[in-house]
């Protein structure tokens, strides 16, 4: 499982990575459906069961963003203004990463 966290941790970073690209084009994304469809089938096929499904998911939620701000050059808990889900939580971005960390301890809680 060691080997599946750490090549998922850089499937995360490669995604931060390569939507940040687009960013700094001035290319934003309106809807996160095709990439989401993309990250699912990939987290999915590397998940033995449930519980890692469910951990890979969490994991990818929890560090996904930060990591994009980084390469964005935005401040870390900075949530974005065009896509649906990050207007919800662009008022209380600090909320939506609380619930991140909440959710990634769980998971990481029922996996063991």
């Amino acid at each position: 499982m060691t080997a599946i966290v750490i090549i998922y941790i850089i499937f995360i970073i490669f995604s931060a990575k390569i939507d940040a690209e687009h960013i700094n084009r001035r290319q934003y994304f309106s809807d996160h459906y095709s990439r989401f469809v993309l990250r699912f089938v990939v987290t999915l096929g590397m998940s033995s069961g449930v519980l890692e499904f469910v951990l890979l998911s969490s994991l990818f939620w929890a560090i996904f963003d930060i990591t994009l701000n980084y390469f964005t050059g935005n401040k870390l808990l900075y949530v974005g203004k065009t896509a649906w889900i990050d207007k919800q939580f662009n008022k209380i971005p600090i909320v939506y990463f609380l619930l991140k960390i909440i959710v990634l301890t769980i998971s990481v809680i029922c996996y063991i």
